[in-house]
């Protein structure tokens, strides 16, 4: 299991290994560099230490304190926070975690300053490597939750899917293999989700190796032969590569031993096509495994000591090791203890080795731990004066801005008074308008009634004069032509008849002169309203068996005119009703009265012979003047539609005072003036 998990982990990072592409970038960037100045500069050496992280991790770490030197010098915050991360990364890989969280918490601060949330999640994954390679399992699981909770919050399904896989790792390294199934299970969900391939890939390969610490062997088979069919389709071949060896130890360990060692073999030649010679050293070391489970102890002695020489030639000392400790295992078996002995005694020296450069690195830490937290010493005293500059600085804006607001405050002050005094005296001239024009109103009704009232006392003294006088003068003539013609009976019938004709004017006549003084003299409206008074008038009419009329009165009954615009309108009816008579020729005649709110309408229509409103116009006859003349002493508007070819309609609004009472919500006709249809 732990060799299984080794070559997982590290076949994870195969994307900074040597390839075409890679060679290519480090081409461009080495010949970008002289010319590249400023932040550009400090983001090229960003890259170049990336890129030489398995290639050459000296010279990485050489590009990352260059980055960091001219990140510092430049005020590039966003480069100085990268090239921290960087060097953490490279001691990370070095087995020098102190410094590699020293240079993550460096990186911290200024993720958080520029607000990089998805920097920062990424450093909390960073940190929580260091704690759990550490043995700080909790701490590390803490980490992770704050990365993951972080980037659920941006909504980053590659970030959750990435720390998913990292919490199961912890769980699973901390021996809850249960949980870490269950969150891989959860990364392989998003990963399917968001289409990342070489991510379910991955996914698969690590649930596989779960399955295979729970004695899963033929699930851990399953995972990582689909792991396998999908790196195939993708032509991925380091991570294939990586699939293929966890088989062959799948396959080793289920006694599957042909079946492991043809993965084993295909593993070899990918990794030898990508030249990763410590992966290739690795894999000879696997193969001699699997001989060795064969018993063919001769074969897996060849190659570990094939993996043993090209890990010496690289001075791949954990490599080394490993092998130095197989050999032992196999000289052991075929009793060669001379052999064994040897090989132990290379194995501990190795490993001796190993603990002595582990512990110069510590001391080297150290040192570098100490100057680092010199200067940051430093840069603390630095932040300190600038903090100092910054709250000085704050403290005169903020004084400034007081200084501002007092002066739009006195400003805003003096607008609103000048406002309210604008206000004040624009109401005062709206009332005096309003004042003036309700004088002008009732100016207007007390001309306007006594205008009603004088016509109407002379109409009554012209009725009163024509029956009186013209009345009395017309009976003494037929009464004196009644005796003339007793007196000549001896006259031609000729005489007699045009005698008889002079009677029948003269009865005519006083008819005629009774008419006009009735209606001259009399007050229809005062007893019975508008409504009835033009009913009336208008039966008289319809006795002639001329006329078709139809007569609607509508919210008169609920809400009454004012007597004096009563009379008035019912002048403006009879005088139009008359000309109709006199030169429409109509068969039909119709008339609305409408009783509204805040107006009286009438509506006159007939289908007789129109009239030239142009003509009319320029020369207006005595009862168009009439009519509107009387509807302006109302303030009221007339309106004529008329043509020669066709009928008149006359439409007069007339507005009624506001101290009428409002009219009634739904107009209906009144019940004792319902249509009226008269042949």
């Amino acid at each position: 299991m732990k060799k299984l998990l080794f070559l997982l982990l590290f076949f994870s990072a195969l994307k900074l290994t040597a390839c075409p592409q890679t060679d290519s970038r480090l081409d461009s960037l080495l010949q970008a560099l002289p010319t590249a100045s400023g932040n550009d500069r400090v983001n090229i050496l960003n890259q170049l230490c990336w890129l030489n992280r398995e290639l050459s991790p000296d010279k990485a770490i050489t590009y990352s304190k260059q980055a960091q030197e001219l990140a510092k010098k430049n005020g590039f915050r966003k480069g100085l926070a990268q090239a921290y991360k960087n060097s953490g990364i490279l001691f990370y890989d070095k087995g020098n975690f102190d410094q590699a969280l020293e240079f993550y918490n460096l990186a911290l601060p200024i993720r958080e300053e520029l607000k990089d949330q998805s920097g920062i999640a990424s450093l909390y994954n960073n940190i929580a490597l260091v704690q759990d390679a550490r043995g700080d399992h909790k701490g590390s699981l803490a980490s992770h939750l704050k990365s993951l909770r972080i980037y659920e919050s941006l909504g980053d399904k590659p970030g959750i899917s990435q720390t998913l896989n990292n919490i199961a790792v912890v769980h699973q390294r901390s021996g809850d293999l249960e949980t870490a199934l269950a969150y891989q299970h959860r990364s392989l969900k998003i990963k399917k989700e968001i289409h990342d391939r070489l991510g379910h890939a991955t996914a698969l390969l690590n649930i596989a190796t779960i399955y295979e610490g729970l004695n899963q062997l033929d699930k851990a088979l399953a995972y990582s032969e689909k792991a396998l069919a999908d790196l195939r389709q993708l032509d991925h071949k380091e991570y294939l590569a990586a699939v293929l060896n966890n088989l062959a130890i799948l396959y080793m360990k289920s006694n599957r031993h042909v079946q492991g060692l043809t993965c084993a073999q295909e593993a070899y030649h990918l990794i030898k096509e990508t030249g990763n010679r410590k992966a290739e050293a690795a894999m000879l070391l696997t193969m001699g495994e699997i001989y060795t489970a064969e018993q063919d102890f001769t074969t897996a002695e060849n190659y570990y000591r094939k993996g043993l020489a090209l890990a010496r030639s690289m001075d791949q000392q954990p490599v080394m090791a490993d092998a130095y400790e197989l050999l032992a295992k196999n000289q052991a078996a075929r009793q060669n203890y001379r052999q064994a002995f040897e090989s132990v005694r290379q194995y501990a020296s190795v490993k001796d080795s190993l603990f002595n450069k582990n512990m110069s690195d510590q001391l080297n830490s150290l040192q570098q731990r100490y100057e680092n937290l010199k200067q940051a010493d430093q840069i603390a005293l630095l932040n300190r004066q600038k903090e100092i500059q910054r709250l000085n600085i704050r403290q005169q804006e903020l004084l400034l801005r007081e200084q501002k607001s007092q002066l739009l405050y006195l400003s805003c002050l003096l607008i609103a008074i000048v406002i309210i005094a604008a206000f004040l005296y624009s109401r005062r001239r709206l009332k005096q308008h309003l004042k003036e024009k309700q004088l002008l109103l009732v100016t207007q009704k007390q001309r306007s009634l006594a205008v009603v009232e004088a016509e109407e006392k002379e109409r009554k003294r012209i009725g009163s004069d024509l029956h009186d006088g013209l009345g009395q003068l017309l009976s003494i003539a037929r009464l004196n032509l009644s005796g003339l013609k007793e007196d000549l009976d001896t006259a031609s019938e000729m005489q007699q008849q045009l005698l008889q004709n002079a009677l029948d004017v003269l009865d005519e006549a006083l008819r005629e002169v009774r008419v006009i003084s009735h209606n001259l003299a009399s007050d229809p409206l005062r007893q019975q309203g508008i409504a009835r008074a033009v009913q009336l008038l208008l039966d008289q009419i319809s006795q002639t068996d001329r006329y078709t009329i139809h007569f609607e009165a509508i919210g008169l009954k609920e809400e009454p005119v004012p007597q004096f615009i009563e009379k008035v309108v019912y002048r403006v009816i009879q005088e139009c009703l008359s000309n109709i008579l006199k030169h429409a020729q109509a068969t039909h005649i119709s008339l609305q009265l409408i009783r509204h709110e805040h107006e009286l309408t009438v509506m006159i229509e007939d289908n007789g012979r129109g009239f030239d409103l142009h003509e009319i116009n320029q020369k207006p006859g005595i009862g168009l003047k009439n009519i509107r003349s009387r509807v302006e002493y109302l303030n009221g508007t007339v309106h004529f539609d008329s043509d020669p070819t066709r009928g008149t309609i006359i439409s007069i609004a007339i507005p009624l005072l506001s101290t009428a009472s409002p009219t009634m919500q739904n107009h209906e006709p009144i019940s004792t003036q319902h249509p009226l249809t008269t042949r």
